[in-house]
């Protein structure tokens, strides 16, 4: 039963590896969807709030110096966004760079011992990428996991 309960379970939400196998695509949408779609995300995550949350900063802080204390390198990896969520982002005068800056100033006050892959721009030519501007779908999330592995392994 139980094996039953989780092949349905996988076709209905198409859970994939711990993860929802999303399939719609940005490419789905008309341009005055997209447009209203990327709109909400960047308002809804950047309109009238501070650069980053002092208390998710602090925890990403602690969590650096715990590597560093057990000899761990960190990974940073600036994730792929949609070329129209970046448009929004000018939009509304949110700076990527600022925010990049200020999170590795604190980082580097900690240490210098880390990795850096930026794929933020990876993706701008391909939304059938996103589920929605800055999201990826399993397209996306397939192709970013192939090119964060082969960036690694040939680091």
């Amino acid at each position: 039963f139980l094996d039953l309960f989780l092949m349905d379970s996988k076709k209905s939400s198409q859970l994939y590896l711990g993860w929802y196998n999303e399939s719609k695509k940005l490419t789905d949408f008309n341009s005055s969807k997209i447009s209203q779609i990327t709109s909400q995300n960047t308002q809804g995550h950047f309109k009238g709030q501070q650069l980053f949350n002092d208390k998710t900063m602090n925890y990403f802080l602690k969590t650096i110096e715990l590597a560093k204390q057990n000899n761990i390198t960190s990974v940073f990896i600036s994730y792929p966004v949609s070329n129209y969520y970046d448009y929004d982002l000018l939009k509304y005068n949110i700076s990527r760079d600022r925010f990049y800056a200020e999170v590795f100033k604190s980082v580097n006050s900690i240490t210098t011992d880390y990795d850096y892959y930026d794929y933020y721009s990876l993706f701008f030519n391909n939304p059938e990428y996103f589920g929605d501007s800055n999201h990826l779908n399993y397209l996306g999330a397939e192709n970013l996991s192939k090119t964060i592995i082969w960036n690694i392994q040939n680091d």
